[in-house]
């Protein structure tokens, strides 16, 4: 039976949440669809697994003439004929825009516009912002992650958007899970993410030195622009026996999987995927209360929200002793975030456009 073409379209193959999610999302559904990655720039890198049948084009042309990618990417959907064209970011949406009459076009909306923008690129991201709704008005169908994503689109951009909740590629993951944690006395908290202004990984510096137990340790894995003030404080607080910066890694989860606590205190999110990694692994997470946290909280018991540094101190300190009663680390993930529930409810999306 000849499947129906599904083309994907993505600023760039780097390691970022919107690229893995688009591989989770290539890797779950080519079963059903004949599916085609396009990338508007060359990156570094996925670092992730995507299934050999999920087809991958990177468009030609100057990586900057913006023009040149949309021209050459009409040119192949008038070819090929995809039944759907689903874009995930700015570059791709603006894209993908100028290819809705050729095909149906989907946008996949995976944070929350306005925080990220601003906190990404000042006052500028409010225009930026901006511009994104209004591109989004003009798509035959938009897909959100959340109840608050979704009321943020329908509210700036006038137009309603079906949620799917972000997912993860459960079956690439499986094999990091460890059930029980050999070592009872060592506490391990991860970081997993860029380490920024909006990611706010020094907080987390600043909270370390009022635990004060040497059998706990700080793991930092990422890297970006605060990467030289976090070593710094480490320095300056003498921390470096109980600190780790690990840097950026193409694969982070063997460390995370042997880690008993995610701690992510973004000022913007969205829906993170290290959240939803971490939760499937077994760790405990504790996040801020921003977008959509409060939405997968109230379903899972291992996701803990605070607003304030002396609640995150006190969940810490808790969680802790919690560890000693039981080390499984089984999966938390809720229902409405497992892997094989959200390609069906995206299926009927792009079957039922």
């Amino acid at each position: 039976m000849k499947k129906n073409k599904l083309f994907i379209l993505l600023p760039s193959n780097s390691p970022t949440g919107p690229a893995k999610g688009a591989y989770a999302l290539a890797n779950g559904i080519v079963k059903n669809f004949d599916v085609t990655i396009f990338y508007l720039k060359v990156g570094k890198g996925v670092h992730a697994y995507l299934d050999p049948k999920v087809k991958e084009i990177s468009l030609k042309g100057n990586q900057y003439n913006i023009l040149k990618k949309i021209k050459n990417y009409r040119k192949i959907i008038k070819v090929v004929k995809p039944e759907t064209s689903l874009s995930i970011c700015f570059s791709a949406d603006l894209t993908n825009l100028f290819c809705r009459d050729l095909t149906h076009i989907i946008s996949s909306i995976r944070s929350n516009l306005i925080g990220n923008y601003f906190y990404d690129y000042g006052y500028m991201g409010y225009v930026l912002a901006f511009i994104h709704f209004r591109i989004l008005k003009n798509f035959h169908e938009i897909i959100s992650m959340s109840d608050s994503m979704s009321n943020q689109i329908k509210r700036f951009a006038g137009v309603k958007s079906k949620i799917v909740n972000n997912f993860i590629d459960e079956d690439s993951l499986e094999k990091y899970r460890i059930k029980n944690l050999q070592n009872k006395d060592r506490f391990n908290i991860a970081f997993l993410g860029t380490l920024s202004k909006r990611k706010q990984p020094q907080i987390l510096l600043e909270i370390f030195k009022n635990l004060n137990s040497k059998n706990i340790f700080l793991n930092f894995i990422g890297d970006g622009p605060l990467m030289t003030n976090l070593k710094k404080n480490i320095r300056k607080n003498k921390l470096k026996e109980n600190v780790i910066l690990h840097g950026f890694k193409n694969n982070p989860y063997p460390i995370l999987a042997e880690c008993d606590l995610l701690i992510l205190p973004s000022l913007s999110e969205g829906l993170s995927r290290a959240v939803l990694e971490s939760l499937f692994l077994g760790l405990s997470c504790i996040v801020f209360d921003v977008d959509a946290n409060s939405e997968l909280s109230s379903q899972c018991q291992e996701l803990y929200i605070v607003k304030s540094q002396e609640q995150l101190i006190n969940k810490i300190k808790e969680i802790i002793n919690q560890k000693n009663k039981s080390l499984e680390k089984a999966n938390h993930l809720p229902k409405k975030y497992r892997n094989d529930y959200c390609i069906n409810e995206i299926t009927k999306i792009i079957i039922n456009k």
